[in-house]
């Protein structure tokens, strides 16, 4: 089986894509990255990003890729696909996912939010408040410190192999300001408060991955007493996926 992920051939990652090894590590199931793809090599998983669009399926499929299994990934930007019967839907990102594509899975998750199932990490809060922007926009970083008074910054992209270590930095903070979504989600799965943050110059990064998990515009924050307020309210509205049931419905036999 093929697996699909940006910067798949790099060895500093995304902190989202980072997920993606760890995921098929925990399984302990035999793949290919779709760069190592040879002729005989026809299907492929799509676990993490946004590229549920039809100009990446027809790259793909002009590479001679005839079958696709979604688990998590989701849609976000680009033309939509109008021809989906080469793709099984075996769970994807939210719910504007899902109706776009007319998906019939019995679960809607992002693929990271079985996180504390593959990485049991125990969080220790600590007093830092971490500024953890998108990987577009680490730029200006000690002014935008400065404005959010946070103590420490977080780089999303890192080294292979240091996922863990990072992880459990990011969830032993106090609070968390952040733009990057998998960061946010993160933070979900560990408990850990956070708020979006989109500072001067900054972008927010394709909202409509933001909306098809949260189904709701997302609040921007710039202190910590408003993001605390905020976060306080998010939690109690937002229904976090279930780690147990999302690794429950991994499709491990299609990679033997």
């Amino acid at each position: 089986m093929l697996v699909w992920y940006w910067k798949e051939d790099e060895q500093i990652l995304n902190f989202g894509e980072h997920i993606v090894p760890e995921i098929l590590n925990y399984f302990d199931v035999p793949y290919k990255k779709y760069s190592e793809r040879d002729r005989t090599d026809n299907s492929m998983m799509l676990i993490v990003g946004s590229e549920l669009n039809d100009q990446r399926l027809s790259e793909w499929q002009n590479e001679g890729i005839a079958k696709f299994y979604v688990w998590g990934m989701g849609y976000a930007h680009g033309v939509i696909i109008q021809d989906t019967t080469n793709i099984d839907f075996l769970m994807v990102r939210g719910k504007l996912t899902k109706n776009l594509y007319n998906a019939k899975c019995d679960i809607i998750a992002d693929a990271g939010f079985c996180l504390p199932e593959i990485l049991p990490l125990k969080r220790e809060p600590s007093e830092r408040i971490i500024f953890a922007p998108h990987h577009s926009n680490r730029f200006d970083i000690e002014e935008k410190m400065k404005l959010l008074n946070a103590t420490d910054f977080f780089d999303v992209m890192f080294e292979r192999g240091l996922f863990k270590e990072k992880l459990q930095y990011l969830i032993d903070s106090k609070f968390v300001f952040t733009n990057s979504l998998h960061i946010a989600i993160a933070c979900l799965c560990y408990d850990v408060p956070f708020c979006v943050s989109i500072l001067p110059y900054s972008t927010f990064n394709f909202p409509l991955k933001w909306y098809d998990i949260f189904e709701t515009n997302i609040q921007y924050c710039s202190n910590i007493e408003d993001g605390m307020r905020w976060h306080s309210d998010f939690i109690t509205r937002f229904k976090k996926p279930d780690a147990k049931e999302i690794i429950k419905t991994f499709p491990k036999h299609l990679f033997l």
